[in-house]
């Protein structure tokens, strides 16, 4: 009887030290991912960022070429 006692709780000891473990490795595992995950908001920020004031410029130019080609048709179409 006292050896089944001793397995029993050499067998809880070692199921609380894996526990234990694995409750270790999941939460490195999420400092990692929610480290990663900010970095790569950061990332995504910045290229939007980036993308938006591209866009921005795009469409400035974008109504000035399409005024300055309005003003050449109009002469165009005015000397015909």
């Amino acid at each position: 009887m006292y050896q089944s006692q001793d397995t029993q709780a050499e067998i809880q000891t070692i199921v609380q030290d894996a526990k234990g473990k694995f409750e270790k490795e999941r939460q490195n595992y999420l400092k990692v991912l929610s480290k990663t995950s900010k970095e790569c908001e950061g990332l995504l920020k910045n290229e939007y960022t980036k993308f938006q004031a591209t866009h921005d410029k795009f469409c400035k130019e974008k109504a000035a070429h399409m005024q300055t080609f309005k003003g050449f048709s109009i002469l165009f179409m005015s000397t015909c």
